[in-house]
């Protein structure tokens, strides 16, 4: 639905510390049985803190970080297949949008509209 998360630390008086995610938000909608309407419901929750997820790095410092061992992007092949596709693609848009562009021309030519009307009442 949408829900919006933010993590947060519990210090207790006596000095124990706990990692939080604090989730509020719509978490669904009700049906009045009266008047067969529908009702959004808010809500929110608390939970401890699951760092099986993807990490979070908002507000990360990556300065300094070293990358050169990071992998990204398309693998081998993939970038000349997709740069041939797109070239085939245009070249197949560019041929129809002249066969488009020819008839447009002869449907609109004064020329061509004279000859064809000469043509169906039989004047030569």
């Amino acid at each position: 639905m949408g829900l919006s998360q933010t993590s947060f630390l519990l210090i207790t008086p006596d000095g124990q510390e706990h990692s939080l995610e604090l989730l509020a938000g719509f978490t669904g909608v009700h049906q009045d049985p009266l008047q067969q309407t529908l009702q959004p419901e808010i809500g929110w929750a608390m939970r401890e803190r699951n760092n099986h997820f993807a990490p979070d790095f908002t507000g990360a410092n990556l300065r300094g970080t070293n990358f050169s061992n990071a992998k990204a992007g398309l693998r081998k092949g993939w970038a000349s297949f997709l740069v041939c596709v797109s070239w085939l693609l245009s070249g197949i848009s560019g041929f129809f949008l002249a066969i488009t562009g020819g008839l447009i021309v002869f449907v609109f030519n004064s020329s061509t509209l004279e000859t064809l009307a000469m043509s169906t009442t039989g004047c030569a």
